[in-house]
Order: structure tokens, then sequence, then C-alpha cells
């Protein structure tokens, strides 16, 4: 009868070491599948969120409050969003601005002017390797990132927008007392120049006085309380014209504003 050989040490430890060669290996295949899997789940989520900035800002024409966002990546961790710094201003109108302070410098060196925003994950480390300053904003290769700039907004929420008066009710006027008031506006190109004038009454319209002090979001209308005394009408329309800085756009609203 044959007898049956036995495997030696040797032999043994040569499977141990190839096994755990294939197992690490594997691991490491493994793991760098899942780590691909969150990066290119975290650039989703990177152009997700930066669409959802660019229809916040083309639906109000103003930016969310960064303390309002809860952006976070595959991992869990915080986007850190990052706005130049007047876009929050909202006496600032983007649309009416041909170039902004904040710039970024890609990983590869180059570097692109007239941001609004950037979006940075800290990517698998969990570590924010970019440099954020208040002008300038140094990107790392080591985290993911998008960004907005003047143009992308501008191109995507400005253009053709069509000129709107948005105030719906102005306050009674009291005679004797001066009334200043601010028309809100949203559409075409800022600044805005309101006109006003009574209704069916151009001896009344010559009391108030145009706009001329305008906005980006807004302008006035005016009447002095010496003007005011001279209303005897319980109540006045008061027909309101906004022109955008092109002269181009207009848009009109008549109010009915009670006189006591």
């Amino acid at each position: 009868m044959r007898e049956r050989k036995a495997f030696s040490l040797i032999e043994l430890a040569i499977v141990l070491v190839i096994f755990s060669i294939l197992f690490g290996i594997g691991l490491k295949s493994c793991l760098d599948s899942l780590t691909n899997a969150k990066v290119n789940s975290t650039k989703e989520k990177l152009t997700a969120y930066k669409l959802f900035l660019i229809k916040e800002f083309c639906s109000s024409l103003t930016l969310p409050n960064v303390d309002s966002l809860d952006f976070k990546d595959a991992w869990g961790n915080s986007i850190t969003v990052a706005y130049y710094s007047e876009a929050s201003n909202k006496t600032i109108s983007l649309c009416s601005l041909d170039s902004t302070t904040l710039s970024v410098i890609l990983p590869d060196g180059k570097e692109v002017d007239n941001i609004v925003a950037v979006l940075i994950s800290p990517s698998a480390d969990q570590k924010l390797d970019s440099i954020i300053g208040a002008n300038l904003i140094t990107l790392s290769d080591n985290d993911l990132f998008q960004y907005i700039s003047l143009y992308e907004l501008k191109s995507k929420c400005c253009k053709g927008r069509d000129l709107e008066i948005i105030t719906n009710v102005l306050p009674p006027i009291v005679k004797g007392e001066d009334w200043k008031e601010i028309i809100v506006v949203r559409g075409g190109t800022p600044p805005y120049r309101c006109e006003v004038r009574v209704a069916n009454n151009d001896t009344l319209s010559s009391y108030f006085e145009n706009g001329t002090e305008g906005g980006s979001e807004y302008c006035y209308i005016y009447l002095s309380c010496d003007n005011s005394t001279k209303i005897d009408d319980s109540f006045l329309d008061l027909e309101v014209t906004v022109y955008d800085n092109s002269s181009l756009s207009n848009a009109t609203k008549v109010f009915r504003v009670p006189v006591y």
C-alpha cells in the first residue's frame, strides 16, 4: 500500500503567503472600488448642489444664506460653500456686475477670475487641504470641488428676464408728512429708475418726485409734506413705471393709496 505524503511546513508557509497576497490584493481592490464609488458620488453631489444654487438664484436673484445649507459629501463631511464677499448683499445685484473680486487657483495652477461661489469637499482623507482666502481660493487636488463663475450665473439667470414690480401695496399718504416709499423690482438690467404719476390727473402728478435714487432691487418714489397738503382726494391711484438700466425694458403698476 502506497503511503500518502503530508505537506511540509515550507509548502504550507508558501501557500499561506500566496493566500495572504491574494487576499491583500482583493481587499485593496475592494477598498479602492469603494473609495472610487464615494468619489464619483461626491462629484455628482457637488454638481447637484451647484445646480441648486444656480436655480435658487434664478428664481429669486439672490443666493441662499450659507448657514442655512447642509450639504454633505459621500463620507458625511460637510461641504464648504464660499461666496464672493458681496454675493449675499441684498442691495447689490449680481446681474448688474461685470466682475467679482473672488478668484480660484485650480490644482494645475490655472487661475480663474470672477467667481461667485465655490463648493469644496475634503474627500476621503476628511481634511480640507484647499486654502480659502477673502478674495482667493487655492484648490487642492486632494479635495473635490465645483465653482460658479459670474458669467455662468448671468448667462443662466439674467438674460431675457422680464422686468417685474414685486411691491403690491403702498402705505397711506398722511397730509403734512413726507412720504418716501420703496418699489421692489426684479428682472431686466439693474439699477432701476422709477417714474410716478397720478392716473388721469397730470396736475397732481407734478407734486410727486420720480425715484432717481435707484438700487439693484428697488427704486424710490417721493412726496414732500408741503405737496401732500395740497391733495384733496381720499385716495390716489398712483401709476408707477420702472425702467431698467438699458431703458429698453419697463414695467407699470397702479397702486390705490389712501390719503388721510
